[in-house]
């Protein structure tokens, strides 16, 4: 028997969960406020990559004599860069609503509310929309900072980044994750004099420390400064132009000028408009609670994505949207959260999953580590003369069973697939070590690494 299905969001999470519910036929009514295709295709993950990778070409042809080419006169031509990224944001968006046309899913242009738990609203309209079930996929907004100074006009969130018109001269970054560690090498590689500030004591504070300790070596080597355990204390107008940024660091009161200065704090559930407190769905610590089947309080609502808090991925939230579909559909799916992969776009990449060295020294009275560096990567040399970056694997000591890694070279986000997949399938060091790996390829440093980690190795 059919159901109805009424979906808030089209973006990743949203869109993949309406088409998989009406794959098992479900009648699907999509609701978006905005463009198709949400942050990811909007606001995050495509745009930005996009002008990563016009960087990075930049940074290659500035030192293309290394290879052998000569290329004069290189610049950045910063519209044209914009134009590729709004053509390929356009492309993709277009790509989306084509998807749920093809499935036969009605999209909505509005913004949804809870009316029951089986109706939504829509503001500004007297139509009500009724279903057996209710998807929660509205995804997530940025956070900003609460100090002096900060609402100018010059302190700009990743979405107003994206649509700068011009390279700013001086380019401040509040935040070491990934959004902040992301933009501040597009702006520094395309010209920007780039500072970083980042409060914890190590960049990407989540991830092993080993490995981005030597990303942000790489970075400052580009150009970039950054400071660590550093808190921003006001914002104010420089007389000569621009904005002063006066911050502490180690004990000490320092300021930088910027022209531009991007807050990347992170960001929060967007569940403000939902109206979840009049049909009693709980909240916990301001993300929608859910269960392993993406479940609400109420059994008729499931939520996904951002608005869930936890790992804020577009891979996890399309994940998510699956699993909810399938069980709002009478299937009985779990996302298995221990082989989802954390990438960085930076060049290099940086690409982590399952759990970090110190992660799994606090569950485990010991461990296994095989490490393995990418300059003894033939497949690497290739690409560069020098490569920077290593592999890490950790494996439980008593079987050798792969409890996590962590990537940071050319292609990491690639590569780092195949460490998930022996993670989801509770593989060994043995049985990496006993599949044959392409050579030269950037994957053999997964093989290298597990031979390492079996006292084993060869290749180094």
């Amino acid at each position: 028997m059919s159901r109805k299905v009424i979906v808030l969001g089209g973006g990743l999470g949203g869109y993949v969960a309406a088409i998989r519910a009406a794959q098992l036929n479900a009648q699907v009514t999509l609701l978006e406020s905005n463009y198709l295709g949400g942050t990811c295709v909007n606001n995050g993950c495509i745009p930005t990559k996009t002008l990563l990778r016009s960087a990075e070409l930049f940074a290659d042809f500035q030192r293309a004599s290394e290879f052998g080419i000569t290329i004069r006169d290189a610049c950045i031509d910063y519209p044209t860069v914009m134009k590729r990224k709004n053509t390929i944001v356009n492309q993709l968006r277009n790509s989306v609503l084509r998807l749920l046309e093809k499935n036969k899913i009605e999209v909505i242009s509005g913004i949804g509310h809870f009316v029951d738990s089986h109706t939504v609203g829509m503001e500004g309209s007297k139509e009500r929309l009724m279903a057996d079930n209710i998807i929660i996929a509205t995804g997530a907004q940025t956070q900003t900072l609460r100090i002096p100074g900060v609402d100018t006009e010059d302190v700009i969130n990743s979405d107003e980044a994206l649509d700068l018109v011009q390279i700013p001269k001086r380019f401040v970054v509040i935040g070491g994750g990934v959004i902040g560690l992301e933009f501040a090498q597009i702006f520094n590689t395309m010209g920007s004099e780039t500072t970083l500030i980042e409060t914890t004591p190590h960049i990407l504070p989540t991830e092993d420390t080993e490995v981005t300790d030597m990303l942000a070596h790489l970075l400052m080597r580009e150009g970039i400064s950054i400071n660590t355990s550093a808190s921003v204390t006001r914002i104010k107008d420089n007389p000569g132009g621009g904005k002063i940024v006066s911050f502490v660091s180690q004990e000490q009161e320092r300021q930088v000028i910027a022209d531009k200065i991007l807050i990347a704090v992170g960001r929060r559930p967007n569940i403000d408009k939902l109206g979840l407190d009049k049909i009693g769905i709980r909240v916990h610590e301001g993300a929608i609670a859910v269960d392993e089947r993406m479940q609400t309080s109420i059994p008729d609502i499931y939520a996904i994505g951002d608005v869930t808090g936890g790992y804020m991925l577009a891979h996890v939230a399309m994940a998510q949207g699956r699993c909810a579909a399938e069980n709002l559909m009478g299937h009985n799916s779990k996302v298995n959260y221990s082989t989802v992969p954390r990438c960085v776009y930076t060049f290099p990449e940086i690409a982590s999953v399952g759990l970090s060295e110190m992660e799994a020294r606090q569950r485990y009275e010991e461990i296994a580590v095989g490490r393995f560096p990418l300059s003894a990567n033939g497949r690497a040399l290739t690409l560069d003369s020098r490569p920077a970056g290593m592999i890490k694997i950790i494996a439980e000591p008593e079987h050798n069973l792969i409890l996590g890694g962590t990537i940071l070279g050319p292609n990491a986000t690639e590569v780092i697939s195949g460490l998930s997949l022996a993670i989801g399938m509770e593989a060994t060091f043995h049985d990496i070590v006993a599949t044959v790996h392409a050579h030269p390829s950037l994957s053999e440093i997964v093989l290298d690494a597990s031979l390492a980690g079996l006292n084993q190795g060869i290749q180094f």
